[in-house]
């Protein structure tokens, strides 16, 4: 059963770390069990492909609650320091079953206060 991949776009500042607390879901909405899954989420600029973050488990992305759903992918200060869009993906692979779980759009903006 084909169904929509959830969109999140996101913004952040760049240069600044963030952590973006994801939770997986099911075809019927309900929440997804993780645990023991092996998950990936990918980050491109938009038309620089060259300029991509690769997160998984164990570098810059944890299962926090893996009953629960719940994984998390941190950025760390000073990693994403162009300005600009770039695109963004997770993938889910539990079982033998490969789930994209959300894509979108991040828009990473320049700070307005003076750097020390």
């Amino acid at each position: 059963m084909a169904t929509d991949v959830p969109i999140y776009d996101f913004s952040m500042i760049a240069g600044d770390s963030k952590t973006l607390a994801i939770i997986v879901y099911d075809c019927d909405g309900n929440i997804q069990p993780i645990t023991g899954a092996s998950i990936k989420f990918s980050m491109m600029k938009t038309n620089m492909p060259n300029i991509r973050f690769d997160k998984e488990i164990g570098n810059g992305l944890s299962i926090i609650d893996g009953g629960g759903g719940l994984f998390h992918v941190l950025f760390g200060v000073g990693e994403v320091t162009i300005v600009g869009a770039y695109r963004h993906q997770s993938q889910v692979i539990l079982s033998g079953d490969s789930q994209t779980t959300l894509k979108g759009m991040v828009f990473a903006r320049p700070s307005l206060t003076p750097n020390e």
